[in-house]
């Protein structure tokens, strides 16, 4: 396998790992009424998509042949 194609696989694993918190977190959140975990809650689910973008974005890069910006 080649190098690239191994950063890919870790990011794709990241990018698993960062959609399995977000699906835990909305499936909590639901289950929740009100109060202070709520807000953090939504936090988290913000953390959480600004995670999958950043990743997205280096796996763009990364399958367009270009190299990740630092």
């Amino acid at each position: 396998m080649r190098d690239n194609q191994r950063v890919i696989k870790i990011f794709e694993y990241a990018m698993n790992q960062e959609l399995t918190g977000l699906n835990f977190f909305r499936t909590s959140l639901q289950r929740m009424g009100v109060g202070a975990a709520v807000t953090a809650f939504n936090r988290l689910i913000e953390e959480e998509l600004n995670h999958v973008s950043f990743i997205s974005q280096i796996l763009e890069d990364l399958r367009g042949g270009r190299e990740i910006n630092e």
